[in-house]
């Protein structure tokens, strides 16, 4: 059973992590703004780094598990009429449930980890092109902090029940999504539109760290992968 005492200083830095780019998510009202705190990282990688897990395949197939959850909450809600709660619920367990079905079956060798590199890199291009530009609805939450702050306390605990056991499915877990589910429930295409940006932003990052890592450590790695995530993403907002 987990306990507060087993919370490890990776997994109190996650939970603050997550809470605070939640809140920035929530409380800005601007679609454009929500998307771009949904395409941030931070999360990913105080997941890899408190995991310890090398860079492999497997986050490149969470990142389509992660678009997955996303058009699951988008049919669900706006296309079934399912209230939001139960959408996110079922979002949640399709990722959390594929996640731990697969985590042991993506191999770790260079072979998967590049092949998967390309598929991820064309699927970005792919999806980007392909998704509509719909006309999105500001929302900001109207909730005090007060009354905001707990239950993202409580929804980014959640992560460290389930990070263990998803292995390197962990990284793309889709809590600051769960969040964005909610506060975006007028126009889900602010939750689904940042995903193809972020595989083709997150990928110069993850072969950074991939090579860095056997020489310098995974902690070298996703720092100097940062600066590979920037470069590309200052690229991508620019066009």
């Amino acid at each position: 059973m987990f306990a507060f005492a087993d919370l490890t200083s990776w997994d109190a830095l996650l939970i603050v992590v997550v809470t605070v780019q939640s809140l920035a998510m929530a409380y800005a009202e601007s679609p454009k703004l929500k998307r771009l705190f949904l395409t941030l990282p931070f999360p990913f990688t105080v997941v890899i780094l408190s995991v310890g897990r090398p860079i492999d395949g497997s986050n490149f197939v969470s990142m389509i598990l992660l678009f997955a959850y996303t058009q699951v909450c988008r049919i669900l809600h706006a296309r079934m009429n399912v209230p939001i709660l139960p959408t996110i619920l079922i979002g949640v367990c399709f990722y959390a449930g594929t996640g731990w079905l697969v985590s042991d079956l993506v191999p770790t060798d260079d072979r998967v980890f590049w092949i998967s590199c390309g598929i991820i890199v064309a699927l970005g291009l792919l999806l980007n092109r392909l998704l509509a530009n719909v006309e999105e609805t500001p929302y900001r939450t109207t909730l005090p902090l007060k009354l905001k702050l707990p239950a993202l306390l409580a929804v980014s605990a959640l992560l460290v029940f389930t990070k263990n056991g998803l292995q390197g499915f962990a990284g793309f877990f889709p809590l600051v999504s769960v969040v964005a589910a909610y506060e975006t429930r007028k126009t889900l295409w602010t939750l689904a539109r940042p995903v193809p940006i972020l595989m083709l932003t997150i990928t110069p990052m993850l072969i950074v760290a991939r090579l860095v890592q056997p020489h310098c450590g995974l902690g070298v790695g996703m720092a100097l992968g940062w600066v590979a995530f920037l470069t590309s993403f200052i690229l991508i907002r620019r066009r």
